[in-house]
C-alpha cells in the first residue's frame, strides 16, 4: 500500500553514532589527533599523520600561496600543532574554524581534518565493503542496532519492489552529517533485499531516495569522480574537503528552501540523533504560517531544561502554536523508530 503520508527525518549526529561515528568530544579528539605533523631541526617532516600531509600537498598545487611566497613542512606543522593544542578548548571543530577563517590555509586543513577523520570511520563501519562487487553485501546480521535498519524493515512491510519505491517517495532526510551513511545503507539494503545490483540500485535512488546535506558531505556516492565510501589517500581528503562547509559559514537560502518545502509538506516530523542547535533549527524553519505536523525526536543525553526549551521553542516557532505538539523522548534513534512503528505503518491499517 502506498503511504500516504510525507514522513521527514532530521538526522544529527547522533544517527550516525549509533553505527560508531564520533559525537562531541570523542570527535574534537579525533580531529586533534588527526592533525598530528612534527618536523626536525630543519623543518622537514619527520613524523605524523602523511595522508594529512599528503592532502595538503594537493591543496598547496591547487592553491598557490600569494605573492610568490612558498609554503612547506613547517607550515603545516604550525597549523596542525595550533589545531591540536585548541581543540580541548574550542566547543567544537566548526567553532574552532570560526576563529582561525582568515588565516591562510587553516580553514582548508581544519576541514580536512575532518574529512579524514570521517573517512575513517566510514572505512572501519560495518557498513563499508572493501572493493564492491556483485552479491558484496554488508553482515546486516552483525549491524548494531540501527534506526535506518528499523525503518528499512517498515518501508518493506507488506510490500513489493514497486510498493516500496512508492513509500521511498514519501520520504525525505535531511542531515547535518557529512558522513554518507544513509546512502551507503540504502545501497546496499536495496540492492541485497530486492537482488538488485548495484549500478541499477544507484540508478534507482537518484530517482526516489531523497537526501540533502545541509553542510555538504564527503561525496556524491554515485558520482564515480567523487570520493568513494571510507577511501584512503590525501588526494581524496584533498577531494573531499572541497565539499563540506562548518555550520558558521551558513546555508545559502537558495539551496536550503527546496528542503524546506519537505519540512513544510511533512505529515510527521522525526529529529534523529539531533543536538537542537539554534542555527540549525533556524535554518530549517517553515516559512509558511499554518505549518502544522507530528513532531517527535530523541533527546538522549540532553538535560530536561533544555529538552523543555528545545520543546517550547519548535513548537512556538515552528509549528506556531498549532499542531499536536513536540514529543521529544530520551532514546536512541533505533527505539523511537520501533516505539512509533504503528505510526509510520498507520496507512496500512
Amino acid at each position: 500500500m502506498t503511504l500516504q503520508r510525507e514522513y521527514c527525518f532530521i538526522v544529527g549526529a547522533g544517527g550516525s553514532a549509533e553505527i560508531g561515528f564520533p559525537v562531541g568530544k570523542r570527535l574534537v579528539s579525533d580531529i586533534a589527533s588527526a592533525l598530528n605533523v612534527s618536523t626536525d631541526d630543519f623543518g622537514r617532516i619527520k613524523g605524523g599523520n602523511f595522508e594529512i600531509i599528503s592532502a595538503f600537498e594537493s591543496l598547496l598545487r591547487d592553491t598557490p600561496p600569494p605573492d610568490g611566497k612558498s609554503w612547506n613542512a613547517s607550515y603545516l606543522a604550525k597549523i596542525s600543532s595550533q589545531f591540536s593544542r585548541n581543540m580541548p578548548l574550542a566547543p567544537s571543530i566548526d567553532n574552532y574554524i570560526e576563529a582561525v577563517k582568515d588565516e591562510q590555509f587553516f580553514p582548508e586543513v581544519g576541514k580536512m581534518a575532518i574529512a579524514d577523520v570521517l573517512l575513517r570511520y566510514e572505512r572501519s563501519s560495518p557498513l563499508f565493503i572493501n572493493g564492491g562487487g556483485a552479491g558484496n553485501y554488508p553482515a546486516f546480521s552483525q549491524l548494531p542496532p540501527f534506526w535506518l535498519t528499523n525503518l528499512f524493515q517498515l518501508l518493506v512491510t507488506s510490500s513489493g519492489y514497486h510498493a516500496f519505491l512508492e513509500r521511498l517517495e514519501k520520504v525525505s532526510f535531511v542531515t547535518f552529517n557529512y558522513d554518507r551513511c544513509i546512502e551507503q545503507f540504502f545501497r546496499f539494503a536495496v540492492g541485497s533485499y530486492f537482488d538488485l545490483p548495484i549500478p541499477k540500485v544507484d540508478e534507482l535512488l537518484s530517482k526516489h531516495l531523497r537526501i540533502f546535506h545541509v553542510y555538504g558531505s564527503l561525496g556524491e556516492l554515485q558520482n564515480m569522480t567523487s570520493v568513494p565510501f571510507g577511501a584512503k589517500g590525501g588526494r581524496e581528503i584533498w577531494k573531499a574537503h572541497q565539499q563540506i562547509f562548518t555550520f558558521t559559514e551558513g546555508v545559502e537560502e537558495e539551496r536550503v528552501l527546496p528542503v524546506i518545502e519537505w519540512i513544510e509538506k511533512a505529515d510527521v516530523l522525526t529529529f534523529i540523533g539531533f543536538s537542537f542547535l539554534p542555527l540549525n533549527l533556524r535554518a530549517l524553519r517553515p516559512r509558511i504560517h499554518d505549518y502544522k505536523c507530528r513532531v517527535f525526536g530523541t533527546s538522549l543525553g540532553l538535560s530536561h531544561d533544555n529538552v523543555a526549551i528545545y520543546t517550547k521553542w519548535i513548537h512556538d516557532n515552528w509549528l506556531a502554536g498549532r499542531g499536536s505538539g513536540v514529543d521529544l523522548r530520551p532514546v536512541k534513534g533505533e527505539q523511537l523508530i520501533s516505539d512509533l512503528s504503528g505510526l509510520y505503518l498507520e496507512d496500512d491499517l
